[in-house]
């Protein structure tokens, strides 16, 4: 989503000025992003922003842009991240285990080559296989008394610690072209679950 922000609107002279901000918001209709990020914040006002979802969890921002000079008014369109926005997107979809528990898979990393990132599984059963599903397109079909996120292109084979998480960290690699896009989800052995298995949350990686 995205507004005109009036945060930095001086108290005198009649400023008017306007800034865009944007929110993520997940899947399951949380704001991931309560405070807003900054996508134009020009000395001039901004105003009157639009979203067209995208619906693979990216969207285009178009909004308009006042100047200085001739002809005093523009028009600006965006797909990109800003800036302090992770290219990680929860997409939800969690599945519950033992006693209420639902498993939450994060990932940190900027998704440039040679930089460190990882994938990161919490709150899930301790000492339990887990597998890592992994897909360059999502599937979102019906599976164990959840949601399978990504379409099944690659299985990674874990086993939680006692605390339940487990992580997986390296350099993203080179060559992968700018807007790839990967599912990620976390499927774990738990008896408490309602086939015998929790689920983590979806998680989709955009290269920038």
């Amino acid at each position: 989503m995205a507004w005109q922000d009036t945060r930095a609107t001086l108290d005198y002279l009649f400023d008017r000025r306007t800034d865009i901000y944007t929110a993520r918001v997940s899947a399951d209709g949380v704001v991931l992003d309560p405070d807003g990020q900054a996508l134009a914040t020009n000395a001039l006002p901004e105003a009157w922003p639009a979203v067209a979802p995208l619906g693979d969890g990216s969207a285009l921002v178009a909004w308009s842009d006042f100047q200085a000079q001739q002809p005093y008014a523009g028009y600006r369109l965006a797909f990109s991240l800003p800036d302090g926005v992770s290219a990680w997107l929860d997409l939800g979809d969690a599945l519950a285990g033992s006693g209420g528990l639902v498993p939450v898979l994060a990932g940190t990393g900027e998704l440039v080559a040679g930089a460190p990132a990882s994938i990161v599984l919490s709150d899930a059963a301790a000492l339990a296989p887990a597998t890592l599903v992994v897909g360059l397109s999502p599937l979102d079909a019906a599976f164990k008394g959840g949601v399978l996120v990504p379409e099944p292109d690659l299985y990674i084979a874990l086993v939680t610690g006692p605390t339940g998480g487990v992580s997986l960290v390296g350099n993203w690699p080179a060559g992968i072209p700018s807007g790839t896009q990967v599912w990620f989800q976390e499927w774990i052995t738990d008896a408490g679950g309602p086939h015998g298995f929790a689920a983590s949350n979806g998680l989709l990686a955009t290269v920038p």
